[in-house]
């Protein structure tokens, strides 16, 4: 029948899939502090050790909230604040007095969630009633120009009229233009600048070897932008973000001189 036995064995994290997901926990860790600290993912050699002593000295619900340092090892279990100075006396508290207060900060934030709810509610109903005949138009309007993401950095733009569409760089976009209500800071906007840096490989178009930077480049049209913007890139870079493409270029190419 094609079927397969696979034995699970308690307490064994390479048979469990415990190894998978602290692996996913290191990596989501990592993109956060790389992407907060404005730092290229090849800097993550910067921020691994961090990741790790946190993870290794946070409570564990696995093992009854204890932090696997303190499981494996018996060490006293380190707090990344604690280097921190602070002008008054730290208070010292239990956990059952923390889970008390998050309740019950928690049942004053529903509260008032509920109480704004029903204010948003009037409001909006008000507001629907008077703008009830230019809803049609702005639906119209908001569906006349399609557009998805095909990728974390290109996007896909349609025109239903037109029945035609287009990729475009995101760098490309003009946002919303009234962004005085937005709260928009100069920090968020070095924030976005910094996530928004990557490309996405289209095509190889060439090949050479820089004699001045002693090594070997490729010619690379990037998905979404314009012919004048393709630039030579190292092969060696390419070889470790792309090397399915690159190798595949490769071999299409084998009777280039240059290659």
């Amino acid at each position: 029948m094609g079927s397969h036995h696979h034995f699970t064995t308690a307490r064994c994290p390479w048979a469990n899939g415990t190894v998978e997901v602290v692996n996913r926990e290191i990596l989501r860790c990592c993109r956060a502090l790389l992407s907060e600290w404005r730092l290229q993912p090849t800097d993550w050699l910067r921020v691994i050790k961090i990741v790790q002593m946190v993870l290794n000295h946070s409570p564990c619900s696995a093992i009854d909230g204890v932090a696997p340092v303190a499981a494996k090892t018996g060490l006293r279990v380190m707090n990344p604040t604690d280097p921190i100075a602070v002008p008054e006396p730290i208070q010292v508290t239990t956990l059952d007095e923390i889970k008390r207060s998050m309740s019950e900060n928690i049942a004053t934030l529903q509260a008032a969630l509920a109480d704004m709810h029903k204010r948003t509610s009037k409001a909006n109903k008000k507001k629907g009633q008077i703008a009830k005949n230019i809803v049609m138009a702005k639906k119209a309007r908001l569906w006349r120009n399609l557009m998805w993401a095909i990728s974390s950095f290109t996007l896909m733009f349609g025109n239903t009229l037109e029945r035609s569409s287009a990729e475009a760089h995101a760098s490309r976009l003009n946002f919303y233009a009234d962004n005085s209500s937005l709260a928009v800071t100069e920090d968020l906007l070095r924030h976005v600048a910094h996530n928004s840096e990557g490309h996405v490989v289209d095509t190889f178009l060439s090949t050479r070897y820089n004699t001045n930077e002693k090594r070997h480049e490729l010619l690379v049209h990037w998905r979404g932008l314009d012919t004048v913007e393709d630039s030579w890139e190292p092969a060696t870079v390419l070889l470790q973000d792309v090397p399915v493409a690159v190798k595949a270029f490769v071999r299409s190419h084998q009777d280039d001189g240059a290659m």
